[in-house]
């Protein structure tokens, strides 16, 4: 079953779950197969230029980010806000998609679960 996800309303064209760390270090890190390269557009508009994540009290992570965006995060109907995209790699021409109209990349996400009061 390929999973359903959206970050900021946007479609995130995943093909398979790599990896989901719940609780204060949050990660989620997914696979993907798009038709569209203007789907890997639309998502690295929404990624910082950088990102840098702290751990602090309690084990919770403080994150700062260049840009981007802090938006929630949806997979499968379960909402997780105060999300960034921390990472998308390995953008290729997926193999054997012949006439090389697929592309394939991965995506990590992190979730900022440290507010300051």
């Amino acid at each position: 079953m390929t999973d359903y996800v959206t970050f900021n309303s946007v479609t995130v064209p995943t093909h398979h779950l790599d990896k989901l760390t719940l609780g204060d270090a949050f990660e989620a890190v997914f696979s993907c197969r798009t038709g569209t390269y203007g789907d890997i557009l639309a998502l690295q508009a929404l990624a910082p230029s950088s990102i840098t994540m702290d751990r602090v009290s309690g084990g919770k992570t403080r994150i700062t980010a260049l840009g981007g965006t802090k938006a929630t995060l949806v997979i499968n109907g379960i909402s997780y806000s105060n999300c960034y995209i921390a990472e998308i790699s390995g953008i290729t021409e997926a193999p054997n998609s012949l006439p090389f109209d697929e592309y394939e990349f991965t995506i990590r996400f992190v979730q900022e679960t440290y507010s300051a009061s």
